[in-house]
């Protein structure tokens, strides 16, 4: 089954960059805290999760580096329905980064196009989802900073 153009071409960009952001100690930081953080976030869950879940490589920061994004995969283990994601949202405090839910993403009709429910693909469709919410540029792989950073938070 052939993907989606569109989506591909986004995340082609959009691994470019992220491969020359994982370079930076600053990625590594935020990655690595809230890797920590969801951990913690999963072992405090009074109940066995229903998904199966996976903390995406991707981190979208805003210009200034103190507020960011960040997706949790989500899939269904028996692959009945293609999968989701959790956007979390990271800002920057004198004691450290910390990290609180936000947008919870839902991919209705992308089963057809991606037929297979691996976190692969699922994050292919959740970063495209990001870098194209708001006001943004056909071509590129930047967001719309002021709808995830300041549109949201009103």
């Amino acid at each position: 089954m052939a993907k989606d153009l569109y989506i591909d071409q986004k995340n082609v960009c959009y691994i470019s960059k992220l491969d020359r952001l994982k370079g930076h100690s600053l990625y590594r930081q935020v990655h690595t805290s809230f890797i920590d953080t969801f951990f913690t976030i999963q072992q405090a869950r009074p109940w066995e999760p229903l998904l199966d879940e996976k903390v995406d490589d991707a981190v979208f920061f805003n210009s200034d580096s103190t507020e960011c994004l960040l997706i949790v995969l989500q899939r269904h283990p028996d692959e009945r329905s293609f999968g989701t994601a959790r956007v979390y949202r990271g800002q920057l405090f004198q004691s450290g980064w910390r990290f609180q839910p936000s947008m919870w993403l839902t991919f209705d009709g992308y089963y057809e196009k991606y037929s297979t429910n691996s976190f692969e693909n699922i994050s292919e469709v959740a970063r495209y989802v990001v870098l194209t919410d708001g006001e943004v540029s056909i071509s590129g792989c930047d967001i719309d900073e002021y709808y995830w950073f300041k549109y949201l938070k009103e």
